[in-house]
């Protein structure tokens, strides 16, 4: 071989198949659909101000319930926005914090799961 170079057969081809993997037709598809979503999803965040609002203290769980459903739905991209930041910081700092991330995610696919319907907190509705 050339002075300097190390050829590791093990790799050859490997890189190739992994390109080509990254390239096929179905991720290049998932990437652009990610890529929309996100760019819908950015100009639907609301101001700062709205979205860290002083709440009154709801009086029922029904009360309660609906307004979960209608915050979530209402600040949906700011929710995604705030994990966001939080996942990358975690990445950065310790990436023990990507559990926590996790658990927002199951968080907010609980609460959204449930489109149109009440939220039970503590068991009740």
């Amino acid at each position: 071989g050339q002075r300097g170079h190390t050829r590791v057969p093990i790799m050859e081809g490997k890189i190739e198949t992994v390109v080509e993997t990254l390239e096929s037709p179905e991720n290049v598809g998932r990437l652009k659909r990610v890529v929309a979503y996100l760019r819908e999803q950015t100009q639907q965040v609301r101001p700062l101000q709205e979205f860290l609002g002083r709440p009154s203290a709801p009086k029922t769980y029904a009360e309660a319930s609906k307004r979960v459903y209608h915050n979530v739905s209402v600040f949906r991209a700011n929710y995604i926005l705030m994990v966001a930041v939080i996942a990358l910081y975690a990445l950065i700092t310790s990436p023990s914090l990507i559990f926590a991330i996790a658990v927002i995610f199951a968080g907010i696919h609980i609460g959204t799961k449930n489109q149109g319907g009440e939220v039970a907190l503590m068991g009740k509705t």
